[in-house]
């Protein structure tokens, strides 16, 4: 699969100031939100929030994937951004996070 194409101006963060788990999962949800024009990211936020309660998507070695179903869109989405300073995941390892690939898609 070629992702090269989810790759979209406005979904691309270097250097993100992170807070928490929580506080960056809900800003690359708002901002991913506007960049697909989508008046309220509410959705978003509840899937992808909903879907780390149920396990952590940190993958180890410092990078998280994560993903959820969301009803408000027609096509797989992505989100990257590399995170100042790292945070704490919930990632087997227990390394702390600092590349995160936020992955939404339709049901």
């Amino acid at each position: 699969m070629n992702l090269e194409p989810l790759f979209q101006p406005g979904r691309v963060f270097l250097d993100l100031e992170a807070g928490n788990k929580t506080a960056t999962l809900t800003r690359l949800c708002t901002e991913m939100a506007g960049s697909l024009g989508l008046l309220d990211e509410g959705d978003m936020v509840r899937a992808i929030l909903d879907r780390e309660g149920i396990m952590s998507t940190g993958m180890g070695e410092g990078v998280a994937i994560p993903h959820a179903k969301c009803t408000l869109l027609k096509d797989l989405s992505l989100a990257f951004a590399r995170l100042t300073p790292p945070i704490h995941f919930d990632s087997p390892d227990g390394r702390d996070v600092d590349l995160l690939f936020l992955l939404l898609g339709p049901p």
